[in-house]
């Protein structure tokens, strides 16, 4: 665009615009400062950290249900040829507190079936769960286009803190109160911040200020998937004493029945482990994924390696967990 400049004597206003080419020099790089500076987050990092959290929390779900069944099917077997001891797992009375006190809420049994334990590690782990599914909706909506407030932020910090320290109560984890803490008292007023300010820098701050947050959050749940792979540890063991002792005794024309039914218990117990350590490396994997996000508000290049790894171990859970319920049909 060309601009035709007119000189007219000074004092002249017969109507014709005279350029001032300073306006202009002062103008252009004063919009392209404010252009630069309110440059929008690409949401597409988020957008898949969300998917990826969803994708773990199904996986996981599935897979745990189906050891709950196998366990609760193999129980009701057991019974059959071993009733007092059933009776005496499935009996179940009031908790007793260290002084003395009877818990009206609470219970216990003599030896906890392996059924009841996964079920206690199943909505323990989804409480996990759904804690990192909600936070990353949380940062795709602050990085796409929903609206928050900050009291939105502020609610979802505190109930987000609340539900993670209750997960690990359940579960009976130990619990750091003070990196907890961290969301709702450090993280939250950077993530205001950046609803007013909408720069990037400021969200990559809060993403950064909430670090130790989502690192002791991915702890606790490993340390859930651990728990949960010593329980089923401790059943598989007797089960494999059993079925030894059995085929050490069975005749020459039961011995390869016994023998198909060890391979069976060995197969699903393999199965099983293997998601538990796949779920185990996506906690792992969490805060690493996270850190990706803050990386991507950053100039140059970045990587998603982390956050599409999250995403391929949801669907290796979902495969382990197909594969769980067809050998579950199969019975064993």
């Amino acid at each position: 665009m060309w601009l035709r400049v007119v000189t007219r004597p000074e004092g002249s206003t017969d109507g014709v615009r005279i350029a001032r080419p300073w306006i202009w020099a002062g103008t252009i790089p004063l919009a392209l400062a404010l252009l630069i500076g309110c440059a929008s987050v690409n949401p597409m990092p988020f957008q898949e950290f969300s998917k990826s959290a969803q994708d773990i929390r199904t996986g996981a779900d599935k897979v745990l249900e189906t050891d709950y069944e196998m366990a609760r099917e193999r129980m009701l077997r057991n019974a059959k040829t071993d009733p007092g001891t059933a009776i005496k797992q499935l009996t179940i009375d009031r908790a007793v507190g260290p002084q003395g006190e009877v818990k009206d809420f609470a219970w216990t049994t003599t030896g906890e079936p392996l059924f009841l334990t996964i079920r206690r590690y199943r909505r323990g782990v989804d409480d996990f769960n759904s804690v990192l599914v909600a936070y990353a909706q949380g940062l795709a909506n602050l990085a796409g286009p929903v609206t928050m407030t900050n009291e939105q932020v502020t609610e979802m910090a505190s109930n987000l803190t609340t539900n993670a320290k209750e997960a690990a109560r359940g579960l009976q984890l130990d619990v750091n109160q003070d990196k907890l803490a961290l969301f709702s008292t450090v993280a939250v007023g950077a993530f205001q911040q950046y609803l007013v300010s909408k720069q990037r820098s400021d969200l990559r701050k809060a993403l950064v200020e909430n670090q130790e947050w989502i690192v002791e959050v991915s702890r606790l749940g490993g340390e859930a998937s651990k728990n949960m792979a010593t329980a089923l540890w401790q059943e598989f063991l007797a089960l494999q004493n059993d079925m030894n002792a059995k085929i050490a005794t069975a005749g020459a024309g039961a011995r390869p029945t016994a023998i198909e039914e060890k391979i069976a218990l060995n197969e699903k117990f393999v199965d099983q482990l293997e998601a538990l350590k796949t779920l185990d490396n996506a906690y792992a994997n969490v805060p690493t994924a996270h850190a990706e996000l803050s990386a991507s508000l950053q100039a140059g290049p970045f990587s998603l390696e982390s956050i599409r790894e999250l995403s391929a171990l949801g669907k290796r859970l979902e495969r382990l967990y197909q594969k769980l319920k067809k050998q579950d049909a199969g019975g064993s």
